[in-house]
């Protein structure tokens, strides 16, 4: 199982690293580290439990004629409110970093912010993946349908800026993290594209998944319908619509399909 715990990025990588060794000392950090470890232990097991229920990320097929079930929706939506209040809490560490990230003075303000968020984003990042998972497990949805949901809801046919920040891996330069990322995409929509001509549905539609896969192979990242969603997908969603921005929380690409390759682990950085 792939859980790569990798927390403390971009500016707490430098400054913060400083910060902590000075405010907090090394035996804090150490000890916090050490719990933080072990949540990231209990997340790796409710993620391998949602892999041996559902399969891995890239096993999922949506929906042949891309319709997708209301109940299907408003399972995400519980799972959406559900996660709200850890989200936020998330945000706003990250937040805090990227603020500190190029400033060459630090005032005592934000030394204190900024060691609280460094303490706090690895607990809250373990809460927030455990929360999420015991959501999807109590609910009934896997991780690939909910990382799909996710990415047509909120990035498809949407001007949000979208980063491949979700992981990194020792082996892996940052240029192949959008083609891991174009993988599941690709993955999606080949399941789906499949299922709609095992079923002999019509040519037409089709040929438009066949013509969205020509654009992410064309693209070094590209969101599957970003110039607009199929549709009977894009009708699926529209009474919901309200609802599905409400529970939206400026998290990105970070934990919202934040998986390996085969969907079991998690891996993740804070840009």
């Amino acid at each position: 199982m792939s859980a790569k715990r990798n927390w403390l990025v971009g500016c707490g990588a430098g400054c913060l690293i400083t910060i902590l060794i000075v405010a907090v000392g090394g035996s804090l950090l150490w000890r916090t580290g050490k719990k933080v470890v072990a949540a990231f232990d209990e997340v790796g097991d409710s993620q391998h439990t949602l892999t041996q229920h559902y399969g891995g990320l890239r096993d999922y097929v949506p929906p042949a004629d891309g319709r997708i079930d209301a109940d299907r929706i408003e399972i995400f939506l519980a799972v959406q409110e559900s996660l709200h209040e850890v989200a936020v809490e998330l945000a706003g560490h990250a937040k805090v970093l990227r603020g500190l990230e190029g400033k060459k003075t630090i005032g005592p303000g934000s030394v204190i912010s900024g060691v609280r968020s460094v303490m706090g984003l690895g607990r809250t990042v373990a809460a927030y993946m455990d929360a999420r998972n015991t959501a999807l497990l109590d609910r009934g949805m896997g991780f690939g349908e909910y990382s799909y949901l996710c990415t047509i809801t909120y990035y498809a046919d949407s001007d949000r800026e979208f980063y491949p920040v979700f992981s990194v891996y020792e082996s892996e330069e940052d240029e192949t993290r959008p083609e891991r990322l174009r993988g599941h995409f690709r993955a999606w929509l080949t399941n789906q594209r499949d299922a709609a001509a095992t079923r002999g549905l019509d040519a037409r539609w089709i040929k438009t998944m066949d013509d969205e896969l020509s654009r992410l192979a064309a693209s070094g990242l590209r969101i599957p319908w970003r110039d607009g969603l199929p549709a009977p997908t894009a009708e699926s969603l529209a009474p919901f619509r309200v609802r599905l921005e409400e529970g939206y929380v400026e998290l990105g690409a970070m934990l919202c399909i934040g998986a390996d390759k085969d969907g079991e682990g998690f891996d993740f950085e804070i840009q």
